[in-house]
């Protein structure tokens, strides 16, 4: 969607915020958005690089990679962001869960069960969709999430990554 996360993320840097977009083709479901070319790679890395005073070699490996979809580029990054601050949560596309629901509520549900979850998090945007009576039918919490955030502490640990 024009305007929002799935392609596009805000860092924070000793000189202000930056935005890295990653151009894409037509919206759709993640699994299917398709990366507009790899040009924008090498803007990424000399961004981050600048900003964080180098690359590590994992991060580094991730601008090298060639990418054609947007879901494993995301993966690829949440998994060194965690990494970076000692977070091991196995991770997992929703397109590899058995949740084919063709309602995307239905779907949230399935995947929420699948899981194990107690509480769903949404964005104001998942608002504007998702049936909460559904949820509720299934026993899970709907909890929205604002752009109140926690203190960023990322930009640490990528410093003493890059170093």
């Amino acid at each position: 969607e024009k305007g929002g996360w799935q392609n596009r993320c805000k860092i924070r840097t000793p000189h202000g915020d930056r935005w890295l977009t990653v151009p894409v083709h037509a919206p759709g479901l993640l699994k299917d958005i398709r990366i507009d070319g790899n040009h924008w790679r090498k803007t990424h890395r000399k961004t981050l690089a600048w900003a964080y005073g180098g690359l590590s070699e994992t991060l580094a490996g991730i601008y090298a990679m060639r990418w054609e979809r947007l879901a494993p580029l995301a993966r690829a990054t949440m998994v060194y962001l965690a990494d970076c601050e000692g977070i091991v949560t196995p991770t997992r596309l929703a397109s590899d869960i058995p949740a084919d629901a063709p309602d995307p509520t239905d779907r949230l549900v399935a995947l929420c069960r699948w899981a194990g979850a107690e509480t769903y998090l949404t964005g104001p945007g998942g608002l504007t969709y998702l049936r909460r009576e559904a949820f509720d039918a299934a026993g899970f919490v709907v909890e929205l999430v604002t752009g109140d955030w926690p203190p960023y502490t990322a930009l640490d640990a990528l410093q003493r990554q890059a170093a």
